[in-house]
């Protein structure tokens, strides 16, 4: 005997299963909502709450200090700025006098990030966390006239014009850490210069109206650039700089090696010995997640693309300052990397779930029995309706056996007739038509229990 080979023709989902299924979830939803609406209103409020709460989208707009034009801070933060754009998010860049008057501002909540400087005072209980050190930027001294010889640099400084900039600078608070370490420059009669801008200052030592300038700057600093171009312009070596970061809060000795600037003739002429704080990038604690990961990123991205004059063992970003609390987010960054997601899905997305992950797992623990529920929920709004019916098929099968009358059953008749109707329209969701077979057959009993009434009534 032949094997009997399937009929392709026939179609297993004539029926449309799938349809009758969604449209049983949608006629149970909104039964429901109609009778149990406080629940969705709880549920709505308790997503809402959900949503505030993990913040899956990062705002549109944030604030970025972006310190002195010219300056290492503003290069960062335009590159912050660069990066963020390319995930829909725009960098209001808010000019500062510096590093402290930045700091000063995201205290103040003026601003959602802020490039400082390592050593700076910082309020406790502010929540401010730091990404880390993104940099070095090396405190420079540069000056014209004769090359500093020996080690007496105070004498150097005696009737000379020298600039540290504006309060507020990072410039400024290392001058004011050096003159507070050195009472015979103190004692001098130099001439602090700081009603300039450093792009002002720049001009005016290439044109002599002063002797000297101080200047906190990483080596691409613009400023930096300018002064190194130009073959008059010197560079202090600072021979005790073990000393002086060893003395200096948040410092480091760095040396600008030989030749740095250019081969030949080597510019600088030898290796230069300096003290250098590391850049330092806070924000407040409650920034978005994506943003966090976002600026440690292109951290890390700048910092591999670029020729780094001052480096560190390990590199940057990394954390380098004690005493400021760290981000939860660079944590992860610094021990995982990036978001495991990040190239295969929105980085908004990967960042979202690699912080959100226990909170998610949390919810399904929840959702999953409630999604087990919402089957048997179909069948429960079926069994409420029917109750009601076997409730009015039970008393009016009582009013038939105590009628006595013809008249007390045509009214049965009627009722049996409305009651027969609520049966047709009521809603009867998949898996329940079994169930509603029965109560069709309870309808027929019940007609028959009239017509048998009726008739032993005409007979008697």
């Amino acid at each position: 005997m032949a094997k009997q080979r399937p009929n392709h023709k026939d179609n297993p989902f004539k029926e449309n299963r799938l349809l009758h299924e969604m449209v049983d979830e949608l006629n149970a939803f909104l039964l429901f909502a109609r009778h149990q609406w406080y629940y969705i209103v709880l549920v709505v409020i308790a997503i809402g709450f959900g949503i505030y709460y993990l913040r899956p989208l990062p705002p549109s707009e944030i604030r970025i200090a972006s310190g002195q034009a010219n300056s290492t801070i503003e290069l960062e933060a335009k590159n912050f700025k660069a990066v963020l754009k390319e995930h829909g998010i725009e960098a209001v860049l808010v000019e500062s006098k510096g590093t402290l008057d930045s700091l000063k501002e995201l205290e103040d909540g003026l601003v959602d990030v802020a490039l400082t400087q390592s050593g700076l005072p910082i309020k406790p209980n502010l929540d401010i966390v730091s990404l880390g050190s993104v940099g070095y930027q090396a405190f420079w001294f540069f000056y014209t006239g004769p090359e500093v010889q020996g080690d007496d640099v105070p004498k150097f400084f005696e009737n000379k014009r020298i600039y540290v900039n504006r309060i507020g600078s990072g410039t400024r608070f290392m001058v004011q850490n050096l003159l507070a370490l050195s009472p015979k420059m103190r004692s001098t009669s130099v001439q602090l210069v700081e009603k300039l801008s450093p792009i002002e200052a720049v001009d005016a030592l290439k044109n002599h109206r002063i002797d000297g300038m101080f200047l906190l700057a990483g080596y691409d600093s613009k400023n930096v650039q300018s002064l190194l171009a130009d073959p008059q312009v010197r560079i202090l070596n600072f021979p005790v700089a073990d000393a002086l970061a060893f003395k200096i809060k948040g410092v480091d000795a760095v040396t600008l090696p030989k030749g740095i600037y250019s081969i030949s003739p080597p510019r600088p002429a030898q290796d230069i010995k300096m003290i250098a704080a590391a850049t330092t990038l806070l924000v407040k604690k409650d920034l978005h997640p994506e943003i966090q990961y976002l600026l440690l990123q292109a951290s890390k991205s700048s910092y591999e693309a670029n020729d780094v004059a001052f480096d560190r063992p390990g590199g940057f970003p990394a954390f380098t300052e004690k005493g400021v609390p760290h981000s939860e987010i660079a944590d992860k960054y610094y021990e995982k990397g990036p978001p495991a997601l990040s190239n295969r899905v929105p980085f908004w997305l990967a960042s979202f779930l690699e912080y959100a992950w226990i909170t998610l797992i949390a919810l399904a623990a929840i959702i999953y029995p409630i999604m087990q529920f919402r089957p048997n929920y179909r069948a429960y709004i079926y069994e409420m309706y029917s109750d009601r019916l076997y409730n009015e098929i039970f008393t009016l099968s009582g009013k038939i056996e105590a009628a006595t009358s013809l008249d007390q059953i045509q009214a049965c008749f009627k009722e049996i007739d409305v009651v027969n109707k609520k049966v047709f329209e009521v809603w009867v969701p998949m898996g329940m038509k079994d169930t509603h077979a029965n109560m069709l057959n309870a309808m027929a009993v019940l007609v028959s229990q009239a017509k048998n009434k009726e008739l032993m009534i005409q007979q008697s």
